[in-house]
């Protein structure tokens, strides 16, 4: 199922010759920019900076996607508190779940959620008038990177039989981001020596990518751990970003590393790793333009926290 999904995904890439999003349209090429999936603020006053006990706390979150990936199944995590000092938050607006659409062509800003949540009661301890309390928001969500890259299949590559205006084939950089946490920041274009005879070329495609958001990777599986009450997070499963990787609207993953236990999947190591694909061509195509079609899906969390002095009344 999942093959099928990204199949026609890079068929959707490569039919656009550049980057596709939402299948019923082709998004601007500045959509597909951006370093965040879903980022997340208090709102002004909820909380401030100062609360009274008795009234309890009262949190708003404003929830945006500014990633170009729709959100399903998003979780929000409120902690960082001793749980004996406030009451259960009890959802106000929205709840502990969330689907949020992306960046599009008609809403280049992404959705915005607001989120809001009471507490009844503020236990201050006896004996004290005021008490500091940190708050931490956490947002566990599943997302996907898609890049379409154009590229130069350089049949001629190590010969002299070049035709004037042939492309030439060249490396690919870009740090701006896809419009997600994770990115493709570099790829490398490798042709092998081939012979005057030899009637096809194969290229080595170096795949770097890196985790350019300000949270954490973790399998997609087990995206929900950092916001699962009493689930601890499983260390083994972090850093993980599952790929596919298409070229001429063909999928050639199978032609990639590394492979971990039989899964087609990355483990980044300080926010980076590469992936290797190769693919042959028919030199009697000559020299052409193509794409190279790349999806990540991956699981993300990333939090904000804030800080509440409640003040006893009386």
């Amino acid at each position: 199922m999942r093959y099928a999904v990204l199949l026609l995904i890079l068929l959707l890439l490569s039919g656009c010759q550049g980057i596709m999003g939402r299948s019923e349209m082709p998004l601007e090429k500045d959509i597909y920019v951006g370093k965040n999936g879903i980022t997340m603020r208090f709102m002004p006053g909820m909380p401030g900076p100062k609360v009274w006990a008795e009234n309890g706390l009262h949190l708003g979150i404003e929830l945006r996607n500014v990633g170009t990936y729709d959100v399903q199944g998003g979780m929000i995590s409120i902690g960082g508190y001793d749980p004996g000092l406030i009451s259960d938050l009890v959802p106000q607006n929205g709840g502990f779940s969330f689907d949020i659409e992306g960046k599009s062509k008609l809403n280049p800003n992404g959705q915005l959620e607001i989120l809001e949540y009471h507490a009844d009661v503020v236990d201050i301890p006896i004996g004290s008038q005021f008490l500091k309390i940190p708050v931490q928001v956490v947002a566990c969500y599943p997302y996907r990177t898609m890049i379409g890259i154009p590229v130069c299949v350089d049949v001629n590559s190590g010969t002299l039989a070049r035709d004037a205006g042939d492309c030439v084939s060249r490396d690919w950089s870009g740090g701006a981001g896809q419009g997600a946490p994770v990115g493709v920041t570099k790829v490398d274009m490798d042709t092998f020596p081939i012979g005057e005879n030899d009637q096809e070329i194969t290229i080595q495609f170096t795949i770097i990518i890196h985790n350019l958001g300000n949270g954490q990777v973790i399998s997609m599986g087990a995206y929900q751990q950092p916001c699962t009450e009493g689930v601890e997070i499983d260390e083994s499963q972090l850093d993980w970003v599952d790929y596919i990787v298409g070229v001429e609207g063909t999928i050639i993953t199978d032609q990639c590393q590394p492979i971990n236990n039989g899964r087609h999947a990355v483990k980044l190591y300080e926010g980076k790793n590469i992936i290797v694909c190769t693919a042959s061509f028919d030199r009697n195509a000559g020299n052409h333009q193509t794409l190279l079609s790349i999806a990540l899906d991956y699981g993300y969390s990333n939090s904000i926290t804030t800080n509440v002095e409640a003040v006893r009344m009386s």
